[in-house]
């Protein structure tokens, strides 16, 4: 009898444990998914940007949760949030792109990512006033107006609301304020393409999809023949392929287009 019963405590000790090493096991693979999300196929980041993702994460401490929770949803911004602690100083705004075409801003750049908008930093809720810049700017073609110069006349607009980004209005009294003109293009293909080709290039308010899990702003630059060209102001590798309407136009919740003054 004390032979089995030795024997049955002995695999019960077992079993306990094999029980514990996987609950272990799960909650930290649980821990570390929550905490360094998979990259997303489209972006793949170079060894120094793995480090520096790495370092981030190691070290949540050295960043607000604002910029943890950007890092998490858009690996792209890595060397951004990665800089927050020191900061580049005095970086300039300089006009760096030829006449007759629309830059591609980020609202993520560190020459006003770190500048507070809407209850955050402005490279977290900013992507309505640097969509709005980069229409300006490109039809101007001047350095009249950054991003952030456009998020505060937002919100001096009151079109900046806390926590949730800009106002859709903004894209209308906001562009006649600083002199553009804007109408509403029907929504088809040949109307987008037709705005294009006249020079007018088009701003989408787009819900959950392909760019956002809530709420974002894209310009639409081109169409190559291939599909429309996007400039996302939170994203560079957006840019690199093309859009269908249909793609673009499921997604849109307002679309506007914009003449120079």
């Amino acid at each position: 009898m004390r032979r089995k019963t030795k024997k049955k405590h002995f695999f019960l000790r077992v079993l306990v444990f094999l029980f514990l090493s996987g609950m272990l096991f799960g909650v930290f693979y649980l821990f570390f998914w929550m905490e360094v999300p998979d990259k997303p196929t489209n972006f793949e980041p170079t060894p120094e940007q793995e480090a520096r993702l790495h370092e981030i994460f190691t070290h949540p401490e050295n960043y607000p949760e604002d910029l943890l929770e950007k890092v998490r949803e858009f690996p792209e911004a890595v060397d951004f949030v990665y800089d927050y602690p020191t900061p580049p100083r005095d970086l300039p705004f300089s006009l760096d792109w030829d006449k007759g075409k629309i830059p591609h801003f980020l609202q993520w750049d560190e020459r006003w990512g770190y500048k507070k908008y809407c209850g955050s930093f402005f490279g977290v809720t900013g992507c309505g006033p640097t969509a709005l810049a980069m229409v300006y700017d490109g039809l101007s073609h001047s350095t009249k107006y950054n991003p952030y110069d456009l998020g505060i006349l937002a919100e001096s607009m009151g079109y900046g609301d806390e926590g949730m980004g800009t106002d859709a209005n903004f894209m209308v009294a906001g562009a006649k304020h600083i002199g553009l003109e804007v109408y509403v293009p029907e929504r088809s293909a040949w109307a987008w393409r037709k705005a294009i080709k006249k020079g007018h290039p088009l701003i989408l308010n787009v819900g959950p999809g392909d760019f956002t899990t809530f709420g974002h702003y894209l310009v639409v630059a081109d169409h190559n023949g291939q599909g429309f060209v996007v400039l996302d102001p939170n994203s560079r590798v957006r840019g690199r392929r093309t859009w269908t309407f249909d793609e673009l136009e499921r997604q849109t919740k307002s679309v506007w287009a914009y003449i120079p003054e």
